[in-house]
């Protein structure tokens, strides 16, 4: 790993113009987070418990800081401009991180928290690690409880910076973040399943063999390749036909057993 450096005699690069923060009210940016997320100026205004009158007013104080118009009128109500949606998301993700770092909780004792932790992962994960997490939960945990949610890919970072999912468990690679933290729990190899009798396949597999067979590819959105159909271009062999594409790894070998 290196850094590039520059050499002494080189003009720096200008650095972008930094906002200057003494002089905004940080009141208004929670207010801004409420009419981003409502696009609605009752309902922003009821989130976070002003007046109408006065979420107007931060709204037009808003407008003027920002120079932009943040909410127009479009069909069927009022619509984020794309400024308003540029900023939502990195707005959404500094509150949340600024609440946690105010937040003053004590030490994290298991035996005596009573909380709810929320944990993102695939079937396949969690038939292997969730029977033994709550049998550990049960002993050293008893006040804990958890909400299981399947896994997305696109979302999971996000979520983990907001603070709406405690833990993913996925597979690699892990995308970084400043405030994602990472440990590997397992490692797992790919398999082969047919079905039982099956007439072509017996104790061996080779690869012509394989690609002559039809495949069930498990996507939890239904398109796209699997890391085998990956594998298979980089060598240069023909692709496999899949003939079924399910959401969930335990369904994968029922449905091979009847196939």
């Amino acid at each position: 790993m290196h850094a590039p450096m520059r050499r002494a005699h080189e003009t720096p690069a200008p650095s972008p113009a930094e906002v200057d923060l003494s002089g905004i009210n940080l009141n208004l940016m929670v207010t801004l987070d409420a009419l981003l997320k409502e696009a609605h100026v009752t309902r922003a205004a009821a989130r976070v418990g002003l007046t109408q009158s006065a979420m107007s007013h931060a709204l037009a104080q808003l407008r003027e800081l920002l120079g932009d118009a943040l909410l127009i009128r479009g069909r069927g109500g009022m619509v984020l401009t794309p400024r308003a949606q540029q900023l939502a998301a990195p707005l959404k993700r500094g509150l949340a991180e600024l609440r946690r770092a105010l937040r003053d909780e004590p030490a994290f004792d298991p035996a005596t928290a009573t909380r709810r932790f929320t944990v993102a992962t695939r079937d396949f994960f969690g038939s292997v690690l969730l029977p033994g997490a709550l049998e550990l939960l049960g002993r050293e945990a008893p006040g804990v409880d958890l909400s299981v949610l399947h896994v997305d890919s696109n979302t999971f970072a996000g979520q983990l910076e907001t603070g709406e999912v405690d833990l993913a468990i996925i597979v690699a690679p892990v995308p970084s973040g400043p405030g994602l933290r990472q440990q590997k729990l397992l490692t797992e190899d790919f398999v082969c399943v047919v079905r039982k009798d099956h007439p072509t396949v017996r104790r061996t597999l080779d690869v012509d063999t394989y690609l002559k067979l039809s495949h069930i590819l498990i996507s939890p959105k239904g398109d796209g390749v699997g890391a085998v159909d990956l594998a298979l271009a980089q060598r240069g062999l023909p692709p496999r036909r899949i003939a079924v594409r399910v959401p969930y790894f335990l369904i994968a070998p029922l449905a091979v057993s009847r196939s």
